[in-house]
């Protein structure tokens, strides 16, 4: 689903009924996002839901909500990988078959790198195979080192709709 579709079907619902239909994160994919600014989106993305709500380019990034869909033996993790069989796949030769995880401890979201072959980065800097790093409420991921995602809570991701839905209505 691209980031507008969901904007549209989403943007009239109050704040309350979004995070209780949306309780997990999202992953909004940053390919289509001009490279030679992509340090200003994360920049924006960190400091201010009104500034990353103005870029437009946003509308049309691909976004997945984070959220168990396959029927894995890991039924506490949510996989993403290349292949069918994970909850999240990403067709892409950079991302291994099975290229790390997500997972929930009480409030707290994590991501943990399965020893993929490209590695796994929070803000530009690999992660540890095999050791759990938590998220904060909006963070850039790279599975490999070129396609890159914000991570972003159902709270931030509210924001954003909000401020995005101003462009297309």
């Amino acid at each position: 689903m691209l980031m507008r579709d969901f904007v549209k079907a989403q943007s009239n619902l109050e704040k309350p009924d979004f995070l209780r239909s949306f309780p997990h994160p999202f992953l909004l994919q940053l390919a289509h996002l001009p490279s030679k600014n992509q340090d200003d989106y994360f920049t924006m993305a960190a400091d201010s839901s009104v500034e990353i709500a103005k870029q437009s380019d946003y509308l049309l990034c691909p976004l997945f909500l984070i959220k168990k869909t396959a029927s894995t033996s890991f039924q506490r993790m949510i996989m993403v990988g290349r292949t069918k069989n994970n909850d999240i796949v990403l067709p892409f030769s950079v991302v291994s078959k099975f290229h790390c995880h997500f997972g929930q401890v009480r409030e707290n979201w994590y991501i943990e790198d399965s020893g993929s072959s490209n590695g796994t980065f929070i803000r530009a800097r690999q992660i540890e195979a095999t050791k759990r790093e938590l998220l904060d409420g909006c963070v850039e991921i790279s599975f490999g080192k070129s396609l890159s995602f914000l991570f972003l809570s159902s709270e931030k991701m509210y924001d954003y709709t909000q401020g995005l839905a101003s462009m297309i209505h």
